[in-house]
């Protein structure tokens, strides 16, 4: 019994960390490249996910750099990542159990989220804008990647700074602000730019209610799970659909 709790607590607490999110994360983002580059082939309009988009738009401020630069910064980001668990890496073997538990996680988690959110009417938390299968699931992973890199990996550890070390809030305060804050923004999101949504308050409640939980799925479990939880959630509607 003292064994099997010990060797939930090193699951726990390893699947959580950035360098098993990032191992996980990097097959997921090598496959939305390449279906990015299959899906906007010929294409006079590159179709991406909204937060990637974001992303990448930051870098025009380069020019003809841009795209050079984007790339560079993901470099570093990576670098950095692993630069930091350094003694993680090199000391301890990749745990590929681990790494299958928190797959099987997500899914557990998705099909939680759809239970959750349709209990309550709320069931979508996107819409398709087309009939393309290839293309939705190749959304459905942007989504995941990068609007879980935006607006819980970025926004709530921004708002979290913000808060506890400019405002003094205690550390659970400046939890419950961020979870509140980000949810808030990312269901604002949906309604930006051409392919967003006519803003409603029954869509904008339930995109915020998927936002409480990846928040709090994510500050529990950290960037991995919540990524794969987001792009199984997707994969579920697309399938539905």
């Amino acid at each position: 019994m003292t064994n099997d709790i010990k060797s939930l607590n090193s699951y726990t607490n390893t699947s959580k960390s950035n360098l098993y999110s990032l191992i996980l994360i990097l097959p997921m983002f090598i496959l939305y490249e390449f279906l990015g580059y299959i899906n906007n082939y010929g294409s006079d309009v590159l179709i991406r996910n909204g937060a990637d988009v974001i992303f990448r738009n930051v870098f025009l401020l380069f020019g003809n750099f841009a795209n050079l630069v984007y790339h560079f910064v993901l470099f570093l980001i990576i670098l950095y990542v692993f630069y930091n668990s350094k003694y993680q890496l090199f000391n301890d073997k990749i745990n590929l159990a681990y790494l299958f538990g928190m797959c099987l996680e997500s899914i557990l988690w998705s099909f939680f989220l759809v239970a959750t959110l349709e209990s309550i009417a709320l069931f979508f938390l996107a819409s398709p804008i087309n009939n393309d299968i290839l293309e939705q699931f190749y959304l459905s992973i942007g989504a995941g990647i990068w609007e879980e890199f935006i607006f819980r990996f970025f926004l709530i550890n921004i708002i979290i700074f913000v808060s506890k070390y400019l405002l003094n809030n205690s550390k659970f305060s400046s939890f419950i602000i961020s979870i509140v804050l980000s949810s808030i923004v990312f269901s604002l999101f949906h309604y930006i730019g051409d392919y967003g949504d006519f803003f409603e308050w029954k869509s904008f409640l339930f995109r915020f209610s998927g936002g409480l939980f990846l928040s709090i799925l994510y500050l529990l479990r950290g960037l991995g799970i919540s990524v794969y939880t987001h792009i199984f959630y997707d994969f579920i509607v697309v399938a539905l659909i």
